[in-house]
């Protein structure tokens, strides 16, 4: 069983995946290395992947505050998101529902890509 917490999603945005979307999630992240990019251009959505699983880690552990350059892989920009500060409180069920708009058609564009790499 793999824990979510530590590869880079909240709970409660997998609550918001179906059975068939967890499994995806799964399969992919069985591909990503420990350690390290993922190589190669018949790879480039896995790494895309790969890379905004750890910016969604970042955002709910850390409040963006190691991969804030690294956002635009999400296609969002630090004011989109109710991040920390010293004046108000974060809304994470707002970044929840922004983050999984942006990170689905990530999870299915890898998904294809791996898929089909395995055809040719």
């Amino acid at each position: 069983m793999i824990d979510y917490l530590t590869i880079g999603l909240k709970i409660d945005i997998l609550e918001n995946m179906n059975l068939l979307e967890k499994e995806m999630y799964d399969a992919l992240w069985e591909k990503v290395p420990a350690m390290g990019e993922i190589k190669g251009k018949e790879n480039k959505k896995l790494e895309r992947y790969r890379k905004a699983s750890q910016v969604i880690y970042d955002i709910f552990n850390n409040g963006l505050m190691n991969r804030g350059n690294q956002l635009r892989v999400l296609g969002l920009k630090r004011h989109e998101l109710s991040l920390p500060n010293n004046y108000c409180q974060p809304n994470w069920d707002y970044n929840e529902e922004v983050i999984w708009k942006k990170f689905k058609p990530i999870l299915i564009d890898a998904t294809v890509e791996q898929l089909n790499k395995g055809r040719k």
